[in-house]
């Protein structure tokens, strides 16, 4: 506290400072104004002269004395906007924001740098098709996968979902249902587990070994062609993501 007050005070004193100095330039530069328009006599180029000096300091004066008391604050408060947005950017690890999670994330170098993924889904039949051939390159070479998926067998949880994606609940079921068996058949090569979880699900997620991935719902009740998607490495998303997801487990049943 003691250090921000001697700054506060230093930043005072400073702006007092240039306020003098821009006054004094404005009062010299006004006199030697008037000087001008009062000399006469045969040396016509010493009023030229004041004029021109005079008007010079006038106006450096008066637009010091503008810029300090206005525009530098201005122009202070707009820098120390961004630099707390790039700031808040940092700390929340965000390295990429799209409208296509297919095909705007780098899928392919996100499998080969990891060992292990966790997937948290309604479904996901069609990127459980666009990223089938990393699936299994990941549970030959002894990745871990781990799904999480809603309970199929749940009628609350199938109530809700099937409204959200306007769908019956029979047809969300069955979806479901396609989706367990496709994941647990990659535990025939490698390190798989599914779980289930009744409950509502809120986004859905792919967190890797040093990047997650997140993608919103929409509550339109509309089958979108673009949802919002956030890729994210370190940082407090990346946090409340891995939090998420060990909620999730807890909740869950594994199959």
């Amino acid at each position: 506290m003691a250090k921000r007050g001697r700054k506060d005070a230093a930043r005072h004193i400073n702006n007092l400072t240039t306020v003098i100095v821009a006054i004094a330039f404005a009062v010299v530069g006004a006199v030697l104004l008037l000087i001008s328009a009062l000399s006469g006599g045969p040396a016509i180029w010493l009023p030229s002269l004041l004029s021109q000096l005079g008007g010079l300091l006038l106006a450096t004066g008066l637009i010091t004395l503008v810029w300090d008391l206005a525009g530098k604050r201005a122009f202070a408060d707009e820098v120390l906007s961004k630099v707390q947005l790039r700031a808040d950017l940092v700390e929340s690890g965000l390295e990429r924001l799209s409208h296509n999670y297919l095909t705007d994330v780098e899928w392919d170098a996100l499998f080969k740098r990891s060992r292990s993924i966790d997937i948290v889904v309604a479904y996901g039949s069609t990127w459980r098709n666009s990223n089938r051939a990393r699936l299994t390159a990941l549970a030959k070479r002894g990745g871990s996968i781990r799904v999480f998926l809603p309970d199929p067998d749940d009628p609350q949880t199938m109530s809700v979902l099937a409204a959200r994606f306007k769908m019956s609940p029979d047809s969300l079921q069955a979806k479901i249902h396609d989706s367990i068996d496709d994941f647990r058949s990659y535990s025939s090569i490698g390190n798989v587990e599914v779980y289930v979880r009744a409950g509502d699900a809120v986004f859905s997620c792919y967190q890797f070994d040093h990047s997650s991935v997140l993608t919103l719902y929409s509550h339109s009740q509309q089958r979108l062609g673009s949802v919002p998607s956030f890729l994210v490495g370190d940082g407090f998303l990346r946090d409340f993501i891995a939090s998420d997801v060990e909620a999730i487990k807890n909740q869950s049943t594994k199959i």
